[in-house]
């Protein structure tokens, strides 16, 4: 799946909660509960308000001393998951 190149937002219909080392992330259609561990807590907390894919690298990059690359490889997935989930929707 091509990644939008304009920004995600979290559907407004989400419940999530946070707790040390994970957020559970419940969609509008209430489907199997998401769990995100590691930087998918980070990439969550990002996604608090509109950023595009490029964007949330870049941050995302900066927090972690990483590569963007290796960011970019890292939360591609996520995001395509949580997109199909429908807990996130890309603006246009």
């Amino acid at each position: 799946m091509e990644m939008p190149t304009y920004p995600w937002r979290r559907d407004e219909r989400t419940l999530s909660r946070s707790m040390p080392g994970l957020v559970v992330v419940l969609g509008p259609e209430r489907g199997d509960p998401i769990v995100l561990r590691g930087t998918g807590v980070a990439l969550w907390r990002a996604l608090d308000r509109p950023q595009s894919t490029d964007e949330l690298t870049i941050s995302l990059a900066e927090e972690f001393d990483a590569s963007p690359d290796a960011v970019r490889s890292d939360i591609e997935p996520v995001l395509e998951q949580l997109s199909v989930a429908g807990v996130l929707r890309a603006v246009s």
